[in-house]
C-alpha cells in the first residue's frame, strides 16, 4: 500500500472520527488498479455518510417537503419519486419500488440513473435535470430499462424549493405509456390521413399532455406538431370549458363517454367559435389512458345562425308589437301600450315614449311611459335639438350610450333606488318623416 493511500484512509478515519459526514475523497486510478478491494470499500463508506450528510443537513427542508406531501406522494397509483440535487433518490413511492422491483428503502440513497437507467440519464435531455437547472417543469417521453425492460414512459420533472427559493430537489413522476404509445404507433400509419383533415384532431394522457395534434391543429395556433406535444391541452386552446367540469375532454376521461359541447378558442388572442367532441381512448384492459379530441370551426355556421336568430327575434317582437297596437286607442293607451311592449322586450327597466306635439311641431310631448316617475317638467316636453332626445330627433339618428354615469338617472321601486347602466333613444319615422321619439 503506497504511503498517498495510507494518508487518505488515515484522513477518512479521523473525519469519521470527529464526527465529520461530507468526506470528499478520492482515488487515483493507480490506487484502485493497485489495492482495488480496499479502495472499493472506503468508496462504499464515503458515498454512505455523504448520503448521509445530504438527507440529514443542507437538504433538511428537502425532507420536510417529502414528509408533508408523503400522504399524497403514497397514494399516487404511478411511480414518484424525489431526489437532492446530486440525484441521490430521497423517496419513492410504492409503485416506483414495484416498476424497478426493488423495495423502497434499498432504493434510497441510490442514483436515479442507475435504477431508471434510460437513454435520457446522465445527459442535458433529463428532464430532472432540465426541471433542476432551468427551475421549471419539464415533460419529456423517454424509456426506462429496470432489469433489461423497455417500457415507454412519460415523465415529468418538478422543481422542490427551499423557503428562500431556491431548488434543492426535484420530483419525478413517471407514466407508463405503453398502450397510449400503440395508438400513436397507429396514428403515425394514418398520419397522412390524419393531416389531411381540415380541422384540428389532437390525442391527450390523462393529465391533458398532448401526444399528438395533427398538422392543422398545429397550425391554428401557429406552431409545428412537435411544438405542441407534451403541452398541457388547456394552456394552448384557452377556453372558457378549460380547467373546469365543463370540459368535454375531462367528462370523456372522468365519465368513459363521448362527450359534445361548443365553446370558443382563444388561440393568440383569436376568439373562435368551435364545437369539440372528445372520446376516452383505454387500454387492452378497456383502462382509461387518455382522449382524442376532434374540433371543428363553426364561425361561419355561428354567424348564419346569429343572422336567423337576429331575424326570428326581430320577427317576434314586430308580431307582438302589432298585436298590442290593435284595435282603436287614443294617442295616451297607444304610447303606453308600444313603450310597455318595447321595454319588455329588451328587457329593459324604464322607457318613455315621445311624439311631435300637436300643439308645437318643433317639440315633443311624452305622452307613454314604462316604469317612469317623472320629477320635472322638462321631461313632460323636449324642444327638439335640446338634450339626447332632441339630438336624436334632430339628426333622426339612434343614440347608444353605454356606462351612464352615477346618478344620471335612477329606476325607481318601493324598496329604492337603482343606476341606469345603458341608455338607448331611438327616433322613429313615417315616410322618412319625424314622428316621435322612444327612450
Amino acid at each position: 500500500m503506497s504511503t498517498n493511500l495510507e494518508k487518505k484512509i488515515a484522513n477518512i478515519a479521523n473525519a469519521i472520527a470527529n464526527g465529520e459526514l461530507s468526506i470528499k475523497t478520492k482515488f487515483s486510478l493507480k490506487e484502485k488498479k493497485e489495492n482495488p478491494s480496499i479502495v472499493e470499500s472506503f468508496e462504499k463508506i464515503i458515498n454512505s455518510l455523504n448520503i448521509t450528510s445530504i438527507t440529514d443537513g443542507k437538504n433538511k427542508e428537502l425532507k420536510d417537503k417529502i414528509e408533508k406531501y408523503r400522504g399524497y406522494l403514497d397514494s399516487i397509483p404511478s411511480p414518484v419519486h424525489v431526489v437532492d440535487r446530486q440525484f441521490n433518490i430521497q423517496y419513492l413511492n410504492l409503485r416506483g419500488a414495484e416498476l424497478l422491483k426493488m423495495q423502497q428503502e434499498e432504493c434510497i440513497g441510490k442514483k436515479c440513473y442507475d435504477l431508471f437507467n434510460t437513454p435520457h440519464c446522465r445527459t442535458d435531455k433529463c428532464a430532472v435535470k432540465r426541471a433542476l437547472k432551468e427551475n421549471k417543469e419539464i415533460t419529456d417521453e423517454n424509456i426506462v430499462d429496470p432489469q433489461g425492460i423497455n417500457i415507454p414512459i412519460q415523465y415529468t420533472g418538478v422543481p422542490f424549493k427551499d423557503t428562500k427559493g431556491k431548488v434543492i430537489g426535484a420530483l419525478e413522476h413517471i407514466t407508463d405509456i405503453t398502450e397510449l404509445k400503440k395508438i400513436m404507433d397507429y396514428l403515425e400509419l394514418q398520419k397522412s390521413y390524419l393531416d389531411r383533415l381540415p380541422t384540428p384532431v389532437h390525442i391527450v394522457d390523462k393529465d391533458y399532455n398532448i401526444q399528438y395534434i395533427n398538422k392543422s391543429g398545429a397550425e391554428t395556433f401557429g406552431l409545428t406538431t412537435e411544438e405542441c406535444k407534451h403541452k398541457k391541452c388547456y394552456d394552448i386552446f384557452k377556453t372558457p370549458h378549460c380547467r373546469t367540469k365543463k370540459c368535454r375532454m375531462h367528462q370523456a376521461i372522468a365519465e368513459d363517454k363521448e362527450a359534445t359541447a361548443e365553446n370558443i378558442a382563444d388561440p393568440k388572442g383569436l376568439n373562435i367559435p368551435i364545437q369539440y367532441t372528445a372520446i376516452p381512448l383505454k387500454d387492452k384492459e378497456s383502462k382509461i389512458i387518455g382522449g382524442l379530441e376532434q374540433v371543428t370551426d363553426i364561425t361561419e355556421l355561428k354567424q348564419t345562425m346569429d343572422k336567423v336568430n337576429l331575424q326570428n327575434w326581430m320577427q317576434s317582437g314586430l308580431s307582438q308589437l302589432n298585436d298590442n297596437m290593435r284595435g282603436d286607442q287614443d294617442i295616451t293607451t297607444l304610447s303606453n301600450n308600444i313603450i310597455a311592449t318595447i321595454t319588455k322586450y329588451l328587457k329593459a327597466s324604464i322607457g318613455t315614449f315621445y311624439t311631435i306635439s300637436s300643439e308645437d311641431s318643433s317639440n315633443l310631448k311624452l305622452t307613454g311611459s314604462y316604469a317612469f316617475a317623472s320629477n320635472s317638467e322638462s321631461n313632460i316636453e323636449i324642444i327638439i335639438g335640446e338634450g339626447l332626445v332632441g339630438q336624436a330627433a334632430l339628426d333622426k339618428e339612434i343614440i347608444n350610450i353605454k356606462d351612464v354615469p352615477v346618478g344620471y338617472l335612477d329606476v325607481k321601486s318601493s324598496l329604492g333606488n337603482v343606476g341606469v347602466q345603458d341608455l338607448l333613444i331611438v327616433p322613429f319615422k313615417f315616410e322618412n318623416e319625424l314622428m316621435g321619439v322612444f327612450e
